[in-house]
């Protein structure tokens, strides 16, 4: 089972991914790295 998140290639991080096509990929990982450093009360300047 597979969906258009699963099946699309996102090699690179937000914003600088090797290939394009990616904006609905880069905004749920930023969304995810945000959640996750407020989660774990970390340091965007340190872990970001």
């Amino acid at each position: 089972v597979g969906s258009v998140m699963t099946n699309k290639y996102s090699e690179g991080y937000p914003g600088a991914r090797y290939y394009g096509g990616n904006e609905y990929i880069d905004m749920a990982e930023t969304l995810c790295q945000k959640r996750a450093l407020e989660a774990f009360g970390l340091d965007p300047a340190k872990w970001g």
